[in-house]
């Protein structure tokens, strides 16, 4: 079972009506400390809950031995590296034929979920924003492409990436050949370069051996960000900045870069820096959204009752939802709520007001508490 990073796509497949029974565990992780040990014991802790709750439900022991089996054949020792990856929480979802492990940078609450529907609102706040971001770094040696949030960073796996760096950056070189000076005061007012070592010409012809290597590095990207709207910031020497973005197709791609060798830095000091460029961005967008709530309420197209929202959202009303990012553990002792001619959790009712917004084509804000609309857990604009 290995872990990966959601995109849009594998949500949608994932609430898009999947077989019943539905087994969703959620934990946060602990890369250091004491809190690491704990983590695998969690996880057994919480597949024995859900075996529990599959056999009430009249699954046989064989059944529950083989949905759970991925899950159950996980490191069980916190020193293994499925346990160090830098991730800030675990989300499994199991069902017949859905076998998904999810390393998220992302805090989650602790579930464990079996129904009819995935437990998906850690996917939501991942996909939909919740400042996360991209970094892409590029150097000589390397290309590397960081996932992160303000608090955590991992590494995305793309195997498409282009790594043959060497003879197409060839940065040393080319830094050596860009010296500049003037031969008059009127090439000084210019601002008019010369190139020399190389002469202009091949240094030209070396920007252009840079722009198709970014266009390589962007038909790798492009799939991969097609399914979300998070800042990507690029990291680099300073002269490379402008030739990706003539390449990068990405609207989301920030105007500003963190400059300078990316060798030296690790993934963490990279979201450091990073986070700085693209918070601003994630908060115009969170505001912006607040705001808009404000002024659909005065007009009652907006809510912030559960059950209305959970109306609306079945019937395509909702563009904007608000989540708090404790619902689960604020509710899990909640009455159940009507749903239709079934009863739900009232925990799983915002998950899956989530799920269905975003099926609409809506976007989901999963917000620390004081930064909700109101004093409710779940909040909404609606279309019409």
């Amino acid at each position: 079972m290995q872990a990966t990073l959601p995109n849009r796509d594998e949500l949608e497949q994932l609430i898009a009506d999947p077989p019943a029974p539905c087994v969703s565990i959620s934990i946060p992780t602990h890369p250091t400390g004491r809190e690491t040990r704990q983590d695998p014991i969690r996880l057994k802790n919480h597949l024995r809950e859900a075996g529990q709750r599959l056999e009430s439900m009249g699954c046989d022991q064989s059944q529950v031995e083989k949905l759970l089996e991925p899950a159950a054949a996980l490191p069980s020792s916190e020193t293994a590296p499925f346990w160090r990856n830098g991730s800030e929480s675990l989300l499994l979802l199991l069902a017949d034929g859905i076998c998904r492990c999810y390393k998220l940078p992302v805090e989650s609450p602790e579930v464990t979920q079996v129904g009819d529907q995935f437990f998906v609102s850690p996917l939501v706040r991942y996909l939909q924003g919740d400042g996360s971001f991209f970094v892409i770094a590029v150097s000589q040696n390397s290309v590397r492409l960081l996932s992160g949030t303000k608090h955590s960073v991992s590494e995305v796996e793309l195997g498409t990436l282009p790594t043959d760096l060497q003879d197409a950056l060839n940065i040393d070189e080319y830094q050596s050949s860009l010296q500049f000076h003037s031969h008059s005061s009127a090439q000084k007012a210019s601002g008019e370069a010369i190139f020399h070592g190389h002469g202009g010409g091949e240094g030209e012809d070396h920007k252009q051996e840079l722009l198709q290597f970014f266009h390589r590095l962007d038909q790798a990207l492009t799939p991969f960000l097609s399914t979300t709207d998070a800042p990507l910031v690029f990291a680099g020497v300073e002269y490379l900045f402008p030739i990706f973005q003539k390449a990068c197709k990405y609207k989301h791609l920030q105007p500003t870069a963190v400059t300078g060798s990316p060798d030296g830095l690790s993934d963490e000091e990279l979201q450091q820096a990073a986070w700085k460029v693209a918070e601003p961005a994630y908060l115009a967008k969170r505001d912006d959204a607040l705001e808009r709530y404000g002024f659909a309420a005065s007009r009652d197209m907006a809510s912030d009752d559960v059950n209305a929202i959970l109306t609306a959202t079945k019937a395509g009303r909702v563009s904007t939802l608000f989540l708090a990012s404790d619902f689960a553990t604020r509710h899990s002792n909640s009455k159940p709520l009507s749903s239709g001619k079934t009863s739900v959790g009232v925990s799983a009712a915002h998950d899956l007001a989530a799920a269905k917004t975003l099926q609409m084509g809506g976007s989901v804000f999963v917000l620390e508490a004081a930064n909700m609309p109101t004093e409710s857990s779940i909040a909404a604009i609606f279309r019409f």
